[in-house]
């Protein structure tokens, strides 16, 4: 069974980061291969505006955004 990814809120709502981004962060190498943040967080723009990526589907207006850098 597939489950959709949560970003796991419980998490977050404690102050955490989601379980993916804490597992990149242990891989030698990795670091910095996932980033989790706010839009509004001037870091997330800075990433954002330093690196060509590529959105899903974010016309719908759904969210939470998710960004690949290409």
């Amino acid at each position: 069974m597939v489950e959709k990814c949560t970003f796991c809120a419980d998490k977050i709502r404690v102050g955490l980061r989601p379980a993916c981004v804490e597992a990149a962060e242990k891989v030698t190498g990795a670091e910095g291969a996932l980033t989790f943040g706010k839009m509004s967080d001037p870091e997330i723009v800075k990433i954002l505006k330093e690196n060509r990526t590529v959105g899903r589907r974010l016309g719908m207006g759904t969210g939470p955004n998710v960004f690949y850098i290409v």
